[in-house]
């Protein structure tokens, strides 16, 4: 394979997502000195005779971590950032339509939903998820049962009221946004966990990774007997993992 385009930051970078309406623009989150300390920059760019050519820049006084993009608009994509911002951007004006100030602490997991495309789900590390109607002015939603800082939240691609949360508490919980309570809490693995992911072709099965170095799988309908089966390999903390949007049983990860 032949890469096709290419580019170098400034920053780290942290997460990257492709617009959903424009097949070759890209949105990439940054941080300064490994998101330990520093700024921030939210890059959109698009890709151009093999090179990826910046369309706009968000600078930030602290690290930005994660972005999504609006399942209904093309210029709208909100990003996440170690003030415990989250921004909404207008791509067409270049101006934030609004920015919201609730989290206490570093902002670190941003999903928008594609099953029901009205809400954004953000995980913090003040411990709490909290899901955001971007036509108001206050989160939606509150969730506070993590004792440990959140790593990732991820909306159901099958049932638009459900959504997962995985924490540094080594649990894994499956919420119903409509309850205060989760409806399912997995002691998944005996480690941080800092990533999940919902199978595409069934609603039941789930992905985990951890610090343990290990990925393991799990069916909903049937926790009391455990995962399904514990995939190792990585050398290092699994940090993202994502299923096949082709393929039920592939899964790639990183580490």
């Amino acid at each position: 394979k032949t890469m096709i385009a290419r580019t170098q930051l400034e920053f780290m970078g942290y997460s990257v997502a492709w617009s959903p309406f424009n097949s070759g623009r890209i949105s990439v989150s940054t941080s300064q000195h490994f998101g330990i300390v520093g700024n921030g920059k939210q890059i959109i760019m698009d890709m151009k005779s093999k090179t990826l050519s910046k369309v706009h820049v968000e600078e930030m006084s602290d690290g930005c971590y994660d972005s999504a993009w609006s399942q209904t608009s093309e210029n709208h994509l909100v990003y996440v950032c170690g003030d415990g911002s989250v921004t909404l951007l207008d791509l067409a004006s270049k101006k934030r339509v609004r920015t919201y100030k609730e989290h206490t602490a570093e902002v670190y997991s941003v999903d928008w939903s594609g099953a029901n495309k009205r809400y954004i789900l953000t995980g913090a590390w003040d411990n709490l998820v909290k899901v955001w109607n971007p036509e108001r002015t206050q989160c939606v939603r509150t969730f506070s049962e993590h004792k440990n800082c959140i790593y990732s939240t991820v909306w159901s691609p099958h049932e638009p009221e459900l959504f997962a949360s995985t924490s540094g508490d080594c649990t894994l919980k499956i919420w119903d946004m409509n309850d205060k309570k989760a409806i399912q809490t997995i002691p998944a693995h005996k480690y941080e966990i800092l990533t999940m992911d919902w199978n595409k072709y069934d609603k039941h099965i789930i992905a985990t990774g951890s610090v343990d170095k290990t990925i393991k799988i799990w069916d909903r309908r049937a926790l009391d007997k455990g995962e399904l089966c514990t995939l190792e390999g990585h050398d290092f903390a699994v940090r993202r993992i994502k299923w096949s949007p082709h393929k039920p049983d592939v899964l790639a990860s990183a580490s």
